[in-house]
């Protein structure tokens, strides 16, 4: 019987969404009747911005430096996705109608969920650094540490 491979990243997907780290929700831009519905979104880094063409007529999606991002013509129904990884402010426009503008303002992560995949990832080390702390309270001689600075 051979192992199953997905076993380990379903656990670990499992302890990061324990732990309050989530992928960003997906965000939809609908392009209706010559305009972007939403022409001001803001998001958190990692966020996947999906553009829907539900016009009768064709439309790009296109970075204004016409290089970060640039969709295919969309026809009826065309979708376009792209994943903003960098905090910034990407404003883009059609190429076809260039009167058709939008910006996606990029946050960087929350403390919060920084905090939550920090704790995630190395509770070992905090248990450490909890007893070595209460030890020194009581006076009690403790060991040195490496990743502490001496002090004196």
């Amino acid at each position: 019987m051979r192992p199953c491979r997905f076993i380990p990243v379903l656990a670990l997907a499992l302890s990061l969404a324990q732990a309050g780290w989530a992928a960003p929700a997906p965000v939809t831009v609908k392009i209706s009747n010559f305009t972007f519905t939403a022409p001001l979104v803001t998001v958190p880094a990692g966020t996947t911005v999906t553009w829907v063409n539900e016009d009768d007529i064709p439309h790009t999606v296109v970075a204004e430096d016409k290089k970060t991002f640039r969709s295919k013509v969309l026809d009826t129904d065309g979708v376009f996705a792209f994943t903003f990884t960098a905090p910034g402010t990407y404003a883009y426009f059609c190429s076809i109608h260039p009167h058709m503008t939008g910006k996606i303002v990029v946050m960087a992560p929350s403390a919060g969920t920084a905090a939550a995949h920090d704790r995630a990832n190395r509770p070992a080390a905090s248990a450490t650094s909890h007893l070595r702390h209460q030890t020194r309270r009581r006076g009690e001689a403790t060991h040195s540490d490496p990743a502490e600075p001496a002090k004196g």
